[in-house]
């Protein structure tokens, strides 16, 4: 089944849909078999070793067929592994492997010189020839890029090989690949060719920048940064220490910058605003929340009372009091006569949105 998705990157897919996904866990196998129904599964591609499986051995991985590319979830017990001369005369493989460790441990590298790749830290490998290494209760994320994937410019990842990609693009490449992962799920594959592009762009800026590719790649690297910007400000929020020189630090980019990435949103002033005002109401229309409104607001920046009132209406159209009296008159729906936390996960889906800045 790896063999299949990994060695036919370029299959046509048909227009229109989900993209194509393959699962597998070990979890539906008794646990005594799952490291030998896995072991046989990766066979085509590399050897594998663990110690005692008797007691169970659980993988979960998501390949996620891109068209030209392939994207892998992946999380496994502790194991050894190899791929040998007899692979890469059989397989036929030799594509580039982009590595993110999120969590766990994981080393690789050529016959007899396997080292440790770091966590959250880009790395480049290659099935072209022999390699081994172990991993140890990993959870990463694994692209599958052909060769031919990036036209002439293949001898560029060939330099990147075994390296570790450490600059601020590499940083940014990383960010962009962990959120194509988030939005797999609702992607289609009409919208293929765009993501396709995007990659090769972003690929190809971070391992070798020159002028023209850094212009190329410009609007995913935005788009890219407005990201790691909202995920900022979310995570901060409550923080008196939010603030524009902060982001602009974390961030690594200038003021200017940072207020050009904002502009569609009315500027980060407005943005940090309207994402304070949201929180606040949230807490406002929680029944279990009991503390007063000039509390919820001075505990997002508003130390002004009035002021925070005036600015909650002009955001939502009614004053923080109506939230609160609205709420104490419980959910607006139907008594339910079974369970509803169907819609409760809905509620909470819906409240955890974050709208960005159209491009």
């Amino acid at each position: 089944m790896h063999n299949t998705l990994l060695s036919r990157p370029r299959d046509r897919l048909e227009d229109g849909g989900s993209l194509a996904r393959m699962d597998i866990t070990t979890a539906c196998v008794p646990r005594s078999e799952q490291f030998e129904y896995w072991r046989g599964l990766v066979a085509p591609l590399i050897e594998t070793q663990a110690g005692d499986a008797s007691q169970g051995f659980l993988v979960e991985e998501s390949a996620w067929n891109l068209g030209s590319i392939a994207l892998l979830q992946n999380k496994t017990a502790p194991f050894q592994f190899q791929r040998t001369a007899r692979h890469v005369r059989a397989d036929s493989i030799d594509h580039w492997v982009i590595i993110f460790v999120r969590e766990g441990a994981l080393t690789l590298g050529r016959r007899g010189q396997a080292n440790s790749v770091p966590q959250r830290v880009l790395r480049v490998a290659s099935f072209r020839g022999e390699f081994e290494g172990k991993a140890d209760a990993l959870d990463a994320l694994f692209l599958f890029v052909p060769r031919e994937f990036c036209g002439d410019s293949t001898s560029i990842l060939d330099s990147a090989e075994e390296r570790e990609l450490t600059n601020g693009l590499s940083l940014l490449l990383a960010d962009y690949l962990l959120d194509l992962e988030r939005r797999l799920p609702v992607l289609t594959q009409d919208e293929l060719p765009s993501i396709l592009a995007t990659t090769r762009t972003m690929l190809l800026a971070c391992l070798a920048p020159t002028t023209e590719r850094l212009a190329q790649a410009q609007r995913p690297i935005d788009a890219t940064l407005l990201e790691r910007a909202r995920r900022l400000i979310q995570e901060e929020l409550l923080s008196p220490r939010l603030n524009v020189d902060l982001i602009c630090r974390r961030l690594g980019v200038s003021r200017s910058r940072l207020y050009r990435l904002f502009e569609p949103a009315g500027g980060i002033a407005h943005y940090i605003r309207a994402r304070r005002l949201l929180d606040a109401h949230i807490s406002l229309a929680n029944t279990q929340d009991q503390r007063r409104i000039a509390d919820i607001a001075a505990d997002r920046g508003f130390l002004d009372a009035a002021e925070f009132s005036r600015a909650f209406k002009r955001e939502f159209g009614y004053t923080p009091s109506d939230v609160r009296r609205e709420a104490s008159q419980g959910p607006m729906r139907p008594a339910a006569t079974h369970g509803t936390a169907g819609e409760e996960d809905l509620v909470g889906l819906l409240r955890g949105l974050h709208p960005l800045p159209q491009w």
